[in-house]
């Protein structure tokens, strides 16, 4: 179990820094920057993807929803139309659709799997909602990684706009969730707030993923992930005299480092930190308190804010950051900015006593 769930976060890890910027960065660039920097202008924006058009400040919020609701139609059919004829189904299901090979067994598990885990998206997050309507994701589901691996869409981009991949086998299918959860997580998060992710410190952005990939989820109900070897690995780098610095870990946006060789018997692991701090905060039978739960949320407000905030003056105030070096510290600027307006403005009191609560949660001393 430790091997799988190790191999798990650093899938989590890699993924979070697939698009890095530099050497031994791990932000990806945010939407407006990506877009300066690959000479996306506004003659181009025409073809951009539909989302551009579901802005709230950019039409009612009907008509938004229509739109919306338009481009998942339109998808939708498109992945219909270039669905292999022979050795694949689908399955509708009340917040997806499922596109399954034949081989990966019944589809009913995973269509209840995905319709609760999107259920529990919008009961957590809810409040981050910057567009009155998600569209149904497109999850496309291969019996084995290779088969996956070897996947080239016939939809053309188009399709990634909505498509999800994952895997499931007769043999195995919780492979289904652990697959699948990580991808519903930053698919609910780019149809709502596109660049939270990559404003969240790095600790919480790899925690996060691997919370939510290995927790499972009904209705709006969760049963958290096993923390054993997170609490083991904090542990163990306390041992080796690493501090429990809970305020970088809230703040620095550099993703941990992920070692290409991994060995399942380290007792470290990239994230458990951010791991157990997620679930610190969300886990229900998690002690924080509901203030500090209250102000996690307020702190991931704050980053949305602040990045809406940047991207609305990028050039007024100064030239718009092109390196990635600039875009690095344009991103710490708004995540600090958010932890002094919501962690920072606890009293000491209130600090020490969610550091205690949290280092007796998981028997750190």
């Amino acid at each position: 179990m430790k091997s799988l769930s190790v191999l798990l976060v650093a899938i989590s890890a890699m993924q979070a820094s697939a698009a890095a910027i530099g050497v031994g960065a791990a932000l990806p660039l945010p939407r407006c920057a990506a877009q300066t920097l690959l000479g996306v202008g506004p003659e181009h924006r025409e073809a951009a993807d539909d989302r551009l058009e579901n802005e709230p400040d950019r039409e009612p919020a009907e008509e938004a929803v229509e739109h919306a609701k338009a481009s998942e139609k339109r998808l939708h059919r498109l992945a219909m139309e270039t669905l292999p004829p022979i050795g694949w189904r689908t399955l509708k299901a009340r917040r997806a659709l499922l596109l399954g090979s034949r081989a990966c067994g019944s589809l009913k598990s995973a269509a209840r799997d995905a319709d609760a885990t999107l259920d529990w998206l919008d009961a957590t997050f809810g409040a981050l909602r910057t567009v009155p309507y998600t569209r149904a994701p497109i999850l496309r589901i291969f019996e084995t990684p290779d088969a996956l691996s070897a996947y080239e869409p016939a939809g053309g981009t188009d399709l990634a706009e909505l498509e999800q991949l994952a895997c499931m086998s007769p043999d195995l299918p919780e492979l289904f969730p652990l697959t699948v959860n990580g991808e519903l997580l930053s698919y609910w998060l780019d149809e709502h707030c596109p660049d939270l992710m990559l404003g969240l410190p790095g600790e919480l952005n790899l925690g996060l993923r691997s919370w939510v990939m290995q927790s499972r989820f009904r209705g709006r109900g969760v049963t958290p992930a096993p923390e054993d070897i997170f609490v083991d690995s904090a542990k163990a780098s306390i041992q080796q005299g690493e501090a429990l610095d809970l305020r970088a870990a809230l703040t620095v946006t550099r993703i941990p480092a992920v070692s290409p060789t991994l060995d399942a018997e380290d007792p470290i692991v990239p994230g458990a930190l951010g791991f157990l701090l997620i679930d610190h905060f969300l886990a229900p039978r998690s002690k924080a308190s509901d203030e500090v739960r209250g102000t996690f949320f307020r702190f991931l407000l704050a980053i949305r804010n602040g990045q809406a905030e940047a991207e609305a003056s990028a050039g007024a105030t100064g030239p718009f950051p092109t390196t990635g070096e600039d875009l690095q510290a344009e991103q710490q600027r708004v995540t600090t900015a958010a932890f002094e307006a919501t962690f920072g403005v606890m009293d000491e009191k209130t600090w020490a006593s969610f550091e205690q609560r949290f280092r007796k949660e998981y028997r750190l001393r």
